[in-house]
This record gives structure tokens, C-alpha cells and sequence, in this order.
């Protein structure tokens, strides 16, 4: 077979596994779009997401300030969020697609498509790895393919790629994997073409997601030892210091980045010391022993954590994430029964994503990954030990295991975890020549039928993969909203929720799930303070000053009482029955400034009533009762049925109606209203 021949074998082998991946994802999305059909929703964040790609698909400017995302003070969508998916995506819609398909399926398509070039990455990184090894490459790309299949259908891989809801991470691992390639492509060739577009695509990477920063954590992590432990000078200094420039503009031109402080961060204080300690060392001879560059390196990174760092935001700004992981090495990565041990930012934050797995997750989900990692990855840390590891190679062993350290404290670490593993499951099958043909050949057959079992195990769990949301109770939800609130009305509820109300009504809304911006962790504290506050009064300030005119509580708010509740987040006992979101679940008509509107067994919605309503209410009732004493019973009851259609919260209305009403002769409407007044007192 000609080398062309051999080139176009391939390339059509990848694409099919391309296509296998992307199909595997979009069959489990199709699966979800068809249980609830004609329409699946998006929510939680992914609505917030959407809601700019589609401005950016429809070709409408993102409002500079959005009010109606984060009411009354606004939210600004260019600095407080990591806008760059949404214009990419919107503009290969609006250019290719617009006349073909609507984009809310186009998005759900586009993410297992864009996500799955991974397998690309992967495919070269496994081949990069066996660059000057001894064996064929006729093993060396059946190792590749075989690293690149596991990643297809492997269920981590698959499990937050689907489609069903929107994730900044399934655009952006694509890029660092590339982006990966590209860097260890430099440690092998060291030229400075290698490192421009590992440079290019990790600035994109941050652009995109604020969760490529860890990323970037571990790389510098990386090059400072590298650094510290070479006995040569730093020899990829050149390359580093490109992507470093690459941070460095990202952070500078970025109005996310910038608004986030990401140049005073401390990955980007530690990368600049590096670049400038790695040049004066090759300056000054005598800076080159090891002690001498390592206090170099330290004096540096104090002087810039002491001039930069602690002038800027970039603390504070990401304090409730330092929070987090301390409490959760405090605690042994097992959140506590007792709320009362967190403050209120962990609390929320130590959600399931961002919790450790279980043992049993960890063997359901990784199962016999695990078992070839053993093969694959061992051997390699034993060489690592001995010194006999390319540098290359040793950088991929540094991201498996952080990845791995990471995905014992956070579950969402899996995605990453998971492609170092089968990177190098690749580079193992590709050693597997050396064995007997009859041992090989068995070995070959055991990977083919873990493959499988590996896709199978996606088919048989496809129900349990996505979110748990109650999508028929959330579009009936959105269906009343939409038919029976006023287009202005602003709509307070829980962060989570609040983003498909803004999406698919328009209605506005006060809370959001953007937990990284500090303003949002307060009001998100003072929301729930006072829904789990005695005073009714307190709420209703709160409602006062967002200006709400709807309350949605989700039923379960106060009923729930496991760690990951909001009752446990707020520290409410169990048996406190006097407080607002025990009301709201289950004695609404105690309530005196909320009118209980509509049920759909899941979500209930309160309207607010405002100051002008109660002074209006009371009013007509002042009125009715002037009447009822002027015996002008007629009139007194017309007074009392406008009090009661404002304001029918109030038991003495229905009590002088049925006054009212016995006057006049009427004992059985004056009974009726009697016990209404009666069975409202009764409640209260």
C-alpha cells in the first residue's frame, strides 16, 4: 500500500471514530428530546448561556448593561461572564445553518460535534508520546486508535457532553488538549513554531472558560520544577515565555479576564517571575546552582504577590473557591452533618458536581479504565522514579495525576481525568508487540471487549445521564408564566431556576447562578436569610427591594434535609415550623403579603403584594365598613368584593362581607363568609 494509501486508511478510520463519538452523545441527547418532547428545555446556567448565543445568532448586540438578568442593579454579560462560545457559536449558525434548522437544536448538535474533536487531540498526543520509540507504526497507530476509542464511549467522557444542557468546558477541552499537543510537540522539537499555537489556543482556552485557569495552574506548576530541578538551563524558556505573552494578552485584552483580575492571579504572577528568572540565569552564571535559582524564583514571586497580588481583586473574587477546598481538606472531603461548621459560601458551593465521587462511583464510571490504567500508567511512574521518562511524557504524568487528586475532591474533574487515561492506555497498547503473539493477541481481544463494554454501559444508563430536572413541571411552568403574568413582572426564585424563566419568558429576574461575582453571593445570602427568616415582614423587604412582583418556590425548599438542601444551607433545624419557607411549602394561606397563584405540584407561584395593593385593599375596606354602618349594605358589600379581588389575604373582609351579607338577609352567603374569615383565622 502506497504512503497515500496509507494516509487516506487513516484519516477515514479516525473519522469514524469521530463520528462514533459524536453519534454515542447526540443518541443520548435525541433520547432526552424525545421523552419530552416537542420541547426539552435548557436550564440552570446553561439557560443564561443561551440566551447570549442566540442574541449573537440572531445577530442582535449584547446589551453592555443587562438589567433583566440580574435585577434591579443589572449584570454586565462582556465583564462578569467569559463571553466567547456564544459569539462562535451564534456566527457558525447564523453563516451555515440559519435557513436549515432552528438554533436551539443546532446548539444541542453543535456541542457533541465541537466537543468530539478531542479524539483528534488525542489520537496525536498518543502519537507524539511513542515519537522515537522502537515499535512499528503500524502499533503506534493502532495504540492511538485505541486510546481515542475509549475516549469515545467511555462514560465520563460522554456524560457531560450530550447536549442536553450547555457547558463552556465541552468548547474549551477540545482547545487545551490541542493545545497540549502542540506544547509537548515543543519539549520534543523546541522550536518556536510548535509553541505559538499552544500559546494561541490556551489564550482562546481561558477566553472561554474560567475553569481552564486549574489548567493552567498545574502547567506552571509544572515549568517552575522543571525549572527548579534541571541542572541545565531552563530549555524551554523560549516556548514558555511565548505562552506566557499569550496569558498575559488574554488577560490585558479580555474585559472578563480583566474585570477578574487574571494578570495578578497566581499562576500568572509565578509564570512572569519564571520567564524573568529563567532569562537572568542564562545572564549571570553563577545564578545557575540550584539553591541559588530556587530563592531567585521565591524573592521573585514574593515581591509580585506583595506589589500586584495584593492590590488587585483576584482574591476576593475567587475566595469562595479557596474556601472551598480548605473546607473540604479540613473535613476529609466529606462535607459535614452539621451546617453550622461551613459558612454559607461552602455550603452552597459543595454542591454534588463539586463533591468527592464515591468509591462505587468512581469503579461505575471509570470501571475498566481503571484496570488498564494500571498497566498503562504504572510502568510509567516507576520509570519516572529512574529518571528514564521523556519530558514530554512526564508532563502528561503530572496532569493525570492532579487530575486525579483534583477528581477525588471535585466529581467535574472526571472529563479530564479521564482523557490522560486514555492517552496513556494508547501509548501501553502501542508497546504490546513486545509480548508473545498468542499473549498479545489475547490482550488485543480483552481491550476490544472493554471497548465494548465500555459503550454499552452508555445504552444501558442513558436515563441517569444529565440533570436531575423535572422538565414537564418546569415548561408547565413557563407556559403559566407566560400566559398569565404582565411582560414586565420581575421574578425572584432560586439562582438555579431563575435563568429558563429570563430565557423563555422574558420576564425578569433577580438571581442567578454566576456565583463567582461577589455582588451575586450576597444577594444570593440575603435571599435565603430571609426565606428562612420567622418574619414575614423581612422576606417581604427583600421581595421590596429587588422590586419582585412574583415569587416561584420550588416545593421541597424547606421539606428537603439532606447536605446538599436548602435548609442545610441556610442551618434551619428540622423541626423549625415558624419559618417563611415552611409557610410557603405548606401553610400558604398564613401568609398575609403573598397570594398563592398556581401549583403544579413542583413549583408554586406567590404573588407579591404591593404597597399601593395592601393601601388600596384596605382602602375599600375602610369604605365598605363606613357603609355597613350607615346601614348602606349594598354598597358596604361592592366595597368589601373590590377589597377582597386586590387583597384576599385579609380575613376581615370576608368577615363584614358575611356581616354584610346577614344584614341584608342572606344568611347563607353571610354563613359562607363567615367560615372563610373563620378557617383563615383558623389557620393563622
Amino acid at each position: 500500500m502506497s504512503p497515500i494509501s496509507k494516509k487516506i486508511v487513516l484519516i477515514t478510520i479516525l473519522l469514524c471514530v469521530y463520528s462514533l463519538a459524536v453519534f454515542t452523545r447526540i443518541g443520548v441527547c435525541r433520547h432526552f428530546m424525545k421523552v419530552h418532547s416537542p420541547f426539552l428545555p435548557f436550564t440552570g446556567e446553561s439557560a443564561l448561556l443561551y440566551r447570549y448565543a442566540e442574541m449573537a445568532a440572531e445577530n442582535k448586540r449584547i446589551p453592555e448593561l443587562d438589567v433583566s438578568a440580574q435585577y434591579p442593579e443589572g449584570l454586565f454579560p462582556k465583564q462578569d461572564l467569559s463571553l466567547g462560545f456564544e459569539f462562535a457559536a451564534g456566527s457558525i449558525y447564523r453563516l451555515f445553518f440559519k435557513e436549515r434548522m432552528e438554533f436551539h437544536s443546532f446548539i444541542r448538535y453543535f456541542t457533541p460535534f465541537f466537543f468530539c474533536t478531542g479524539v483528534f487531540a488525542l489520537f496525536l498526543i498518543t502519537m507524539q508520546l511513542t515519537r522515537g520509540t522502537p515499535h512499528t507504526l503500524h502499533t503506534k497507530v493502532v495504540g492511538a486508535i485505541t486510546g481515542a476509542l475509549f475516549y469515545a464511549v467511555s462514560l465520563p467522557a460522554v456524560i457531560r457532553a450530550t447536549g442536553q444542557e450547555i457547558s463552556r468546558e465541552n468548547y474549551c477541552l477540545p482547545l487545551i488538549f490541542f493545545h497540549i499537543y502542540f506544547l509537548i510537540k515543543y519539549m520534543r522539537d523546541r522550536k518556536i513554531s510548535s509553541s505559538v499555537p499552544a500559546g494561541l489556543l490556551l489564550f482562546v482556552s481561558l477566553v472561554l472558560w474560567e475553569g481552564a485557569q486549574v489548567y493552567f495552574y498545574i502547567l506552571v506548576l509544572f515549568m517552575t520544577l522543571s525549572f527548579v530541578f534541571e541542572r541545565e538551563d531552563f530549555r524551554w524558556l523560549p516556548g514558555f515565555t511565548v505562552i506566557t505573552g499569550f496569558a498575559l494578552l488574554a488577560g490585558m485584552s479580555i474585559p472578563y479576564l480583566r474585570n477578574h483580575f487574571f494578570m495578578a492571579s497566581f499562576p500568572a504572577l509565578v509564570s512572569y517571575a519564571l520567564v524573568a528568572c529563567g532569562y537572568l540565569v542564562k545572564k549571570i552564571p553563577c545564578l545557575k546552582h540550584r539553591n541559588r535559582k530556587t530563592l531567585l524564583l521565591i524573592s521573585l514571586i514574593l515581591i509580585l504577590i506583595l506589589t500586584v497580588h495584593s492590590f488587585s481583586e483576584y482574591a476576593e473574587t475567587y475566595s469562595h473557591m479557596r474556601s472551598l477546598l480548605w473546607y473540604k481538606l479540613r473535613f476529609l472531603n466529606q462535607k459535614p452533618y452539621n451546617p453550622s461548621l461551613l459558612p454559607l459560601d461552602v455550603r452552597i458551593l459543595w454542591t454534588p458536581a463539586l463533591t468527592s465521587p464515591s468509591a462505587s462511583s468512581i469503579v461505575f464510571h471509570f470501571s475498566t479504565l481503571l484496570i488498564l490504567s494500571i498497566f498503562s500508567v504504572f510502568p510509567v511512574i516507576i520509570r519516572s522514579f529512574k529518571q528514564k521518562i521523556q519530558p514530554d511524557e512526564e508532563f502528561l504524568l503530572v496532569n493525570l495525576l492532579m487530575f486525579f487528586l483534583l477528581y477525588i475532591m471535585f466529581r467535574r474533574m472526571e472529563v479530564f481525568l479521564v482523557f490522560f487515561m486514555c492517552v496513556f492506555i494508547g501509548k501501553w497498547v502501542s508497546t504490546l508487540t513486545q509480548y508473545p503473539k498468542r499473549k498479545a493477541a489475547a490482550v488485543y481481544c480483552l481491550i476490544f471487549l472493554c471497548i465494548l463494554f465500555e459503550g454499552s454501559k452508555v445504552a444501558a444508563n442513558v436515563d441517569s445521564i444529565g440533570r436531575p430536572v423535572d422538565y414537564n413541571a418546569a415548561k408547565n411552568l413557563i407556559s403559566w408564566i407566560k400566559e398569565e403574568t404582565p411582560q414586565e413582572s420581575v421574578i425572584l426564585s432560586h439562582f438555579n431556576l431563575s435563568p429558563p424563566i429570563l430565557l423563555y419568558t422574558g420576564r425578569k429576574i433577580v438571581l442567578h447562578p454566576k456565583f463567582e461575582l461577589p455582588a451575586v453571593r450576597e444577594k444570593v445570602n440575603e435571599y435565603l436569610f430571609a426565606l428562612f427568616d420567622h418574619s414575614e415582614e423581612k422576606f417581604y423587604s427583600f421581595c421590596q427591594k429587588v422590586s419582585a412582583d412574583f415569587f416561584i418556590f420550588p416545593r421541597g425548599t424547606f421539606s428537603t434535609t439532606s447536605r446538599y438542601s436548602w435548609r442545610y444551607m441556610t442551618a434551619t433545624p428540622r423541626s423549625d415550623r415558624d419559618c417563611n419557607a415552611y409557610l410557603f411549602e405548606f401553610r400558604p394561606r398564613k401568609l398575609k403579603k403573598f397570594g398563592l397563584e398556581y401549583d403544579n405540584g413542583r413549583y408554586i407561584v406567590y404573588r407579591i403584594y404591593q404597597p399601593d395593593v395592601l393601601r388600596n385593599a384596605e382602602s375599600h375596606l375602610k369604605k365598605g365598613t363606613v357603609y355597613l354602618e350607615r346601614q348602606l349594605y349594598r354598597k358596604a358589600i361592592d366595597e368589601y368584593i373590590e377589597s377582597i379581588r386586590v387583597y384576599p389575604q385579609d380575613a376581615r373582609a370576608y368577615k363584614r362581607m358575611g356581616t354584610a351579607y346577614y344584614l341584608c338577609g342572606d344568611e347563607e352567603k353571610a354563613r359562607e363568609f363567615w367560615n372563610l374569615a373563620h378557617n383563615m383565622e383558623g389557620l393563622k
